[in-house]
């Protein structure tokens, strides 16, 4: 299996090799059969096209090669030189945002391609550039790092070594030293119940990071019925149809109080029940229907409030008129709503496993938060409703 060596470079190569000696020296060696090379294009034409006065890193006769001849070990070839582009030019630098983002992205889909190879062994370093580069590092070996892949970074010791732009590897290991530091960090990818829809390949990094906190923090459900909103974690959508948003209450209103949702036939006609109960399911339909719309509907001129004559109205009358074909298509419109969210979180909104009985709201009851307005208690009212 092939080792591959991903490392961040900023003005100083000296860094690449470094970092590949104390990887030799590691016991066992670990030496990289494949270099790729992370920087902007300021410093790409630095190692293509070295001053005249300065020793080269890559070619034939360059520093990468001697420190492979000097170990006995054949040479791996050029490292691989990528660099980020902003619309349609190189970045020279990480200085604005966009220029940020860019090389996260470029990051991100390279490191994505050799994390889903599996004879790919992978060491990241992030001992050159700017800091930026290696926060993105971190974060991107956060989201893809498999059990075995390594980051780590590079000192050399004397640290005056640092500034000698003549010292390249450790010439008398008695004075000199190269120590590669293992950094760990939290594997979050096992934690991503559906890996490939979170990390879509041709996604860019803001969607990508976006993604996975929605599935990592998908274990709270918070419906806001006066904003008209769902979140998942931290991520928030607004369902502003009144009847999509009561479809969606009256399955979480039903998994929060620990009911069970099945279909069953009445006069031919296909029909939803609560706990074995026709009638319980409609009056918890109509409920919700009308809670999602008593702030907005007048009755005469006066607001419908909760239990005056107009609100009970509503929520009867919303009961009655429940169809399961126009039911359907409600749900199929909420559901709408969340697809930018990942599948694994979409399927737990609203999902059925083709089993009648298993047709409900994948999260736990305690893990659900229904805001009402006035700091009406849905709990004690649906105990009494029902």
């Amino acid at each position: 299996m092939p080792n591959t060596l991903v490392i961040t470079l900023g003005g100083k190569p000296q860094i690449v090799t470094e970092t590949v000696y104390g990887l030799m020296m590691r016991t066992p060696p670990w030496v990289p059969d494949e270099i790729i090379i992370a920087t902007t294009s300021d410093f790409v034409e630095t190692l293509r096209n070295p001053d005249p006065a300065t020793t080269a890193l890559c070619g034939p006769k360059g520093k990468l090669a001697e420190l492979y001849a000097s170990q006995g070990l054949p040479n791996p070839g050029d490292p691989r030189i990528i660099s980020p582009t902003r619309d349609g030019r190189a970045v020279r630098d990480l200085r604005e945002p966009e220029d940020v983002t860019a090389f996260a992205e470029l990051l991100l889909q390279t490191l994505r391609r050799l994390t889903d190879d599996t004879t790919c062994n992978l060491h990241v370093s992030i001992a050159g550039g700017r800091k930026t580069m290696g926060a993105i590092v971190m974060q991107v070996m956060g989201l893809l790092g498999r059990l075995g892949d390594q980051l780590s970074h590079c000192l050399v010791e004397p640290a005056a070594l640092e500034q000698d732009e003549t010292f390249w590897w450790p010439r008398d290991p008695a004075t000199e030293r190269v120590d590669v530091h293992g950094i760990p960090f939290v594997r979050m990818r096992p934690f991503l119940k559906d890996v490939a829809e979170v990390l879509r390949e041709g996604d860019g990094y803001d969607d990508t990071v976006r993604r996975a906190n929605i599935a990592l923090a998908s274990d709270t459900l918070r419906i806001d019925i006066i904003a008209r909103s769902v979140t998942v974690g931290s991520e928030t959508v607004v369902i502003s149809r009144p009847t999509e948003l009561g479809t969606f209450l009256a399955f979480a209103a039903a998994r929060q109080l620990g009911s069970r949702l099945s279909w069953t036939k009445r006069d031919d006609k296909r029909e939803l029940q609560l706990d074995g109960s026709i009638d319980r399911w409609r009056r918890l339909y109509g409920f919700c229907q009308a809670i999602t719309q008593f702030d907005d509907m007048e009755r005469d001129g006066t607001p419908l409030e909760f239990g005056t004559p107009g609100f009970e109205k509503l929520a009867r009358t919303s009961a009655r008129r429940f169809d399961a074909d126009r039911f359907a298509s409600e749900q199929s419109r909420a559901k709408a709503a969340f697809k930018p969210w990942a599948k694994s979180v979409r399927e737990r909104l609203v999902y059925s496993n083709g089993r009648l009985e298993k047709y409900a709201i994948g999260f736990d009851p305690d893990k659900i938060e229904i805001i009402l307005p006035n700091g009406f208690d849905l709990s004690s009212y649906m105990n009494a409703l029902l």
